[in-house]
């Protein structure tokens, strides 16, 4: 049985778990943990690199066919246009990131979600897609939300 087969196994194995058909919790144990020895792990290094305001890691984790869409206009930008950005954004200390998660990963996407408060007041739900190539980011899309400020 090939990998990618496994993880389709393993994930609707912890779809029937979660219906409460009885699956035991020692395969779902299994499957996670297969999949996170075969995966490559980016959430993490990406967090890592956030939190320690690691620019240069972060974009290390960058493909070099990296590309970002933006949700805003539809507009994409490749890894050298979006180094700067990445800079500024790591070199705030008024841009905020909270709640950050990861909801999916596997050696071809990451899925993550976070809450993002802006330098001019504004706070945003942010939902990111992440297409792995190589064991890097090749594609960043997101999706985001404007929430009230109390």
């Amino acid at each position: 049985m090939h990998y990618r087969q496994y993880l389709v196994i393993c994930n609707s194995v912890k779809k029937i778990e979660h219906s409460k058909i009885g699956i035991s919790k020692r395969n779902n144990y299994f499957c996670d943990q297969i999949n996170k020895e075969k995966s490559t792990n980016i959430y993490e290094k990406l967090k890592s690199a956030s939190d320690n305001r690691d620019s240069d890691s972060y974009l290390d984790l960058l493909h070099d066919e990296f590309v970002f869409a933006r949700h805003q206009t539809g507009t994409e930008v490749s890894k050298a246009d979006w180094e700067p950005t990445i800079h500024a954004m790591m070199e705030s200390t008024s841009l905020e990131i909270m709640n950050d998660r990861c909801l999916s990963e596997n050696d071809d996407i990451l899925v993550m979600h976070q809450m993002m408060n802006f330098p001019d007041g504004t706070i945003e739900a942010v939902m990111i897609v992440n297409t792995k190539k190589d064991g890097k980011i090749v594609r960043t899309e997101t999706g985001a939300t404007p929430l009230k400020q109390d």
